[in-house]
């Protein structure tokens, strides 16, 4: 309009004003521009490590968020994937929102391109007097109109789907409705005005529809794909109006050709008006039909996942407790606020593409057949079932399941709260950028990818090397002089046919290098900001500990139920049991001569603890504890007997300690009816022990196989420890076949010994101090040396000889508790219960299936035992702990590991927050890293900057330039020469020869330059390869930290050319970091190079290659002798510290967790991930240098199991 009016016939003058005006805009708004800063989000940052100073691009940074009060919609928070680039691709929706795209603007485009001929069509037969002029200001008209309608469509649809999401909660896909209904209104309208006059109809709601559809299509692409590459996302997206516009005006103009006829200046004219167009508006018009039904399509589907949704927070609220309140997470489950400042990770898209998901019975895949696959892009070779039995066991989860499927399914929260149900078949891992659990993909060294054992898929090792690199090593590769040395060859010499081959090759590479180099790709040698952490370890542990460190994290009860709270206040209080100051009972004698039980003896009446085992005398009147079934009469009659034998004496001691009572089992503590009294009173057993004058043993005779009968009794040793004296006294009848004389003074059990009827003493008595009780009595087993013996140490302890620490105390204790005996388990736990005689602080039983690492662990969280549970989740068992019990697991915990350690050598950097329920620890404040299988990214790092790396890059940048040059001036002057060359041969009449001459001579002189410029670009082209080589090349300063792992092992150099793309001596094996691990030792100077050198002879910690690795069978190879079952070897690289680790395990960790220093690295236990569960299982445990703890990230709570499954 404005050209039409302002600046008739002047094109220059308009681009002008265009020109000014938009500079104009532009640069006053400059101005007034600023940068928001970011918003501050709640972090926990530890206080010790500073911030890292670059973020990756395509990481996600993750906090706990502590508020419930905020609302959250299905919208004003999408899920955010962040998916850009190639991986787009195999993406349902983005091909979705490609076509719908593409058909709605394809249907604008028509008619914006196109209006001006509706235009001339209808005015030429509605009126044959409209002059050209006219028709033009007409057409100018119309374009006006489009321009101003589409302005305000993408204004009222950018606000308007704002408040149909936010105020509304709706679909923001009913704006796209909006647009693809105005777009029918508009091809309805091209159908039906033949009033030229109308047409204003047409272009208005056109330009409408038009700018409603951009106006809300952006925030539809971010929605899907994330915010972070929406423009990457977006110029893919533009790509569909390109081809479906073009499709659309193809049909137009074939339309219009037909019912057009050419005039004599070769201008086409359609006089028959409406007839022109109006086929080419049925198609458009049925693809606006089609544009609606997707909008309806995509609308319905999220109204049904919402639906979904709501059906899942009613069924979740039964079980959910009422302090967790819980918010609509976008289109997916209803998440407890206990959880994450949201980086979103699902865009209300992919809850569309949800119940197709889930309606659709899709063929469930066999994945232990052994055959290939091909899944998230990788074709991968499965595990077979056949190789179980000798891998796993027969016990193994999915030994015997149909197709390896189990037909269970299993819930799963994740890292955001959303709940799925799955079944289980192969390993799974954390994905770091989906933050679901995916299929674990292993990529295998050469060899180790033919094995079909284990429970994950397995594809080729691969690098992600830059193409023009990868085209330059193939070149070059040929005359490598280290290839010499791999094969014995003298250093530095090249082959003859390797320099010929790499001749030959390089011919065939320098087009495609110069192509790639040419391309607008990142220059990968440009050294560029990265992120100098790992990748982290989304994952979250929702459910209740079994037993919390504090009540505040135990699970809560039903309101209302009084007896179970206090039951569960009691249970969760990991000390409950409440020390005895003094005895419950105690047999006393009384002024008048017998001996009765007194249920309330006086507080300060000294007695005598009478210590004896049931295998000597059997006095439980009920049960044998041989044969586990009830006594019969005769046996009764037995421990009658042997209860007078046992009582007889009892009186005789206290008689000589000169006290008047004593404590005898099974006369003072509940009766076996009364199972919680009894109970507490055997837990109680050990005050009643310190409380005594003496403890005085009775044995039937004083063989040293009796003493050792009793000594090797698990509940007897803390009876002799506690003793308050140093000695013990022992106790044995004269008449091992008759009791002494006594006097029966009642129908009880309680008799008195009568020392008028005694003609002499019925007992003889030896005393023994608890050291000398070492040597024969408690002597541990396996024990030849003086390096190991539990007993004996506990002995000077308690007899204040010498003074071990609460962590040695508790681990010693524990070794020594598992040598004894015992005839009968009262409960799983009782070795933990004895070892709780000998600490502080209690724990309550309360169940009898508890398992002994439960008990234990409550025992170690509750005493101070110094961090013993966060030290022993460092520790590396001797033996391999994947089939241990739980008595052999935790003492194999506490003994000297694997790397010569002992437990106080750990420093924690964790904290335990609870346990769980077999093997199980919940661990907080660690620092997690994810560890990559599947494939080796492209690695970002820093290089020094050079001379020959600065000549390499002018190499490359000056060749082009060097043969456009070239091709210049040979184009420019060639014909130059030649024309005036044959002219001086021939001159005609008149011509200036001298002249003719010097100008033959300058162009000839441009032309060799030119000649030579291209030669010069040609040579510059040859040595391209060599200078892709040194750019890519040269000494790493930094580099972008991951952990990435492969099954087996390979050569360094063949790796580093797998990762890098070319052997540069980047990488080295880590000196000290698994078993596996070997050092260089003294090395020498080389002499004839540096004659003048101080110390010809040196040792550096410097790690070195095993020489299995490269034959494999050689003496030393762990995969012949030394791995256990089960284990097989992996191979770590660590990228950030450019090391390699080679440890075995059986399944491939997914985790790193650092959860402890020693020796001046860190302790690091990686794990595997199961996804029923959610829990990881301990692997092994790898030393890692130091650096890495500031570049690993800190996790909340984790759920670790010790024992491997």
């Amino acid at each position: 309009m404005i050209s039409g009016f302002a600046f008739p016939d002047n094109t220059s003058s308009y681009l002008l004003l265009l020109a000014i005006g938009t500079f104009s805009l532009v640069f006053v708004s400059m101005f007034f521009l600023r940068v928001l800063p970011p918003q501050p989000t709640y972090s926990t940052l530890p206080d010790e490590e500073d911030r890292p100073p670059f973020i990756r691009k395509d990481s996600n940074e993750l906090h706990r968020t502590r508020s419930g009060q905020r609302r959250y919609s299905g919208h004003s928070m999408d899920y955010e994937p962040n998916i850009t680039g190639i991986s787009l691709l195999p993406k349902p929706e983005f091909w979705q929102l490609f076509v719908m795209l593409g058909l709605l603007t394809g249907v604008g485009l028509m008619t914006i391109n196109n209006i001006g001929n509706d235009a001339k069509a209808l005015w030429s037969h509605y009126d044959d007097t409209a002059s050209k002029d006219f028709i033009q200001k007409r057409q100018l008209m119309h374009v006006s109109i489009l321009s101003f309608m589409s302005f305000c469509g993408r204004l009222l649809s950018g606000v308007g789907s704002d408040i149909v999401v936010k105020r509304l909660h709706g679909s923001r896909f009913w704006c796209l409705f909006a647009s693809a209904s105005i777009f029918l209104a508009a091809q309805i309208c091209a159908l039906r005005i033949e009033n030229p006059n109308f047409l204003w109809a047409v272009s208005g709601l056109t330009g409408l529809a038009y700018g409603a559809l951009f106006g809300v299509y952006p925030a539809l692409v971010a929605d899907a794909f994330g915010v972070e590459g929406l423009s990457l996302n977006w110029g893919c997206m533009i790509l569909s109006p390109v081809l479906f516009g073009n499709i659309f005006n193809l049909t137009y103009g074939k339309i219009y050709d037909h019912h057009s006829t050419i005039l004599p200046g070769g201008e086409r004219d359609c006089p028959d008006g409406l007839n022109c167009y109006a086929r080419s508006y049925w198609v458009t018009g049925g693809a606006s039909v089609l544009g609606i039904g997707l909008s309806l399509w995509a609308i319905r589907h999220e109204h049904v996942q919402k639906s979904v949704n709501e059906t899942s927070k009613t069924s979740q609220s039964t079980v959910t407790p009422a302090h967790v309140q819980s918010f609509s997470y976008g289109d997916d489950e209803h998440v407890p606020v206990k959880s994450r400042t949201w980086k979103p990770n699902a865009s209300a898209w992919t809850s569309v593409w949800a119940p197709v998901k889930r309606t659709v019975s899709w063929k469930e895949t066999d994945y232990f057949d052994g055959k290939r696959g091909f899944i998230q892009g990788y074709v991968h070779r499965r595990p077979n079932r056949q190789k179980f039995p000798t891998e796993f066991g027969a016990e193994h989860p999915l030994h015997e399941l149909e197709k390896g499927i189990d037909n269970k399914e299993y819930r799963h929260r994740d890292y955001f709260g959303r709940v799925t149900y799955k079944k289980k078949d192969v390993l799974r891992y954390i994905s770091p950028t989906e933050y679901v659990p995916k299929r674990m993909i292993v990529q295998c060294a050469p060899g180790a990818r033919d094995t079909v054992c284990g429970d994950w898929l397995r594809v080729k090792i691969k690098g992600k090397i830059p193409p023009v690199l990868a085209l330059s090593e193939w070149a070059l590769r040929p005359s490598d002089r280290k290839l010499g040395l791999r094969s014995g060859e003298e250093k530095g010499k090249r082959s003859f046919w390797g320099v010929v081959q790499t001749c030959l090759r390089v011919f065939l590479v320098i087009i495609p290098t110069l192509v790639l180099l040419s391309l607008p790709l990142e220059k990968a040698w440009e050294s560029s900001e990265f992120d100098d952490s790992y990748t982290d370890f989304p994952n979250f542990y929702w459910e209740y500990p079994k037993h919390a460190r504090n009540r505040m994290d135990a699970a809560p009860l039903e309101d209302g139920d009084e007896k179970a709270e206090q039951e569960k206040v009691a249970s969760t209080k990991l000390s409950s049991k409440v020390r005895l100051l003094r005895p419950r009972q105690l047999v006393v004698k009384t002024s008048d001569g017998p001996w009765t039980l007194d249920p309330n003896p006086h507080k300060s009446r000294p007695y005598v603890f009478i210590s004896y085992t049931i295998d000597q005398f059997d006095t439980d009147l009920e049960w044998d504890f041989r044969t586990k079934n009830a006594k019969d009469k005769e046996q009764v009659e037995a421990a009658n007997v042997a209860r007078k034998h046992v009582e007889a004496m009892a009186e005789a001691m206290a008689a000589e300690e000169g006290v008047d009572a004593y404590w005898l089992d099974y006369i003072c503590r509940a009766p076996n009816s009364d199972k919680e009294t009894l109970t507490q009173d055997v837990h109680c057993m050990c005050d009643v022990i310190r409380g005594a004058r003496p403890v005085c043993v009775i044995l039937r005779d004083f063989s040293l196989e009796n003493k050792r009968s009793w000594g090797e009794r698990m509940w007897t040793l803390p009876e002799g420890l506690l003793s308050a004296k140093q000695e013990l006294k022992f106790c044995m009848p004269l008449g091992p076949e008759e009791p002494p004389r006594l006097v029966d003074t009642s129908s009880s059990a309680l008799v008195e010994a009568s020392p008028a009827a005694a003609k002499g003493p019925l007992y003889r008595t030896q005393v023994l101090t608890k050291l000398d009780l070492t040597y024969d009595v408690w002597a541990d087993k396996d024990v030849e040396d003086g390096e190991n013996q539990p007993t004996r140490l506990l002995a000077e302890h308690f007899s204040n000889v010498l003074t071990l620490s609460r962590l040695e105390l508790f681990a010693i204790a524990l070794e020594a508790l598992t040598n004894k005996k015992t005839s009968q388990l009262f409960a799983k736990a009782d070795r933990a219960y004895a070892l709780m005689g000998l600490l502080h602080k209690r724990i309550q039983l309360e169940d009898k299936d508890e398992s002994l690492f439960e008990g234990l662990a409550r025992l170690s969280l509750e005493n101070d035992t110094d961090r013993l549970m966060e030290r022993m989740v460092c520790m590396l068992p001797a033996k391999s702990f994947a089939k241990q019990n739980d008595d052999k697991l935790f003492l194999s915990l506490t003994e000297r590991d694997q790397y010569n350690s002992q437990l106080w050598d750990i420093e924690p950097l964790c904290q335990v927050a609870g346990v769980g329920e077999d093997k199980e620890l919940i661990l907080d404040a660690c620092r997690g890293i994810s560890i990559r299988w599947k494939a080796f990214p492209q690695i970002k790092y820093k290089r020094s900057a050079g001379f020959k790396k600065l000549l390499a890059e002018l190499v490359l940048r000056s060749g082009a330039a060097w043969a456009a040059l070239g091709l210049a001036l040979i184009a420019r002057y060639a014909y130059r020469w030649s024309s005036n060359q044959t002219l001086l041969d021939a001159p005609p009449p008149g011509a200036d020869v001298a002249q003719l001459a010097n100008d033959v001579i300058g162009d000839q002189s441009l032309v060799i330059f030119g000649a030579f410029c291209l030669l010069g670009s040609f040579l510059l082209a040859l040595a391209a390869p060599a200078s892709v080589r040194r750019l890519y090349g040269g000494r790493v300063m930094q580099s972008a930290p991951w952990l990435v792992g492969f099954e087996g092992v390979m050569p360094i150099d063949s790796l580093e050319e797998t990762i890098f793309g070319n052997d540069d001596d980047r990488l080295t094996y880590e000196p000290s970091s698994t078993v596996f691990a070997e050092r260089e030792g003294v090395q020498s100077v080389d002499l004839a190079k540096h004659p003048n050198v101080a110390h010809p002879r040196f040792s550096e910690r410097i790690g070195k290659e095993p020489a299995w690795v490269r034959c494999p069978g050689a003496a030393g190879d762990p995969r012949v002798s030394r791995l256990p079952k089960g284990h097989r070897l992996f191979t770590l690289v660590d990228t950030g510290a450019l090391t390699v680790s080679i440890f075995s395990a059986v399944r491939p960790p997914s985790v790193a967790l650092l959860c402890g220093r020693e020796g001046g690295m860190l302790r690091t236990v990686l794990c595997h991930y199961e996804r029923s569960n959610n829990c990881l299982y301990k692997e092994t445990v790898v030393r890692m240098d130091s650096m890495t703890l500031n570049q690993a990230k800190v996790l909340s709570w984790v759920k670790l199991s010790l024992g491997n499954a």
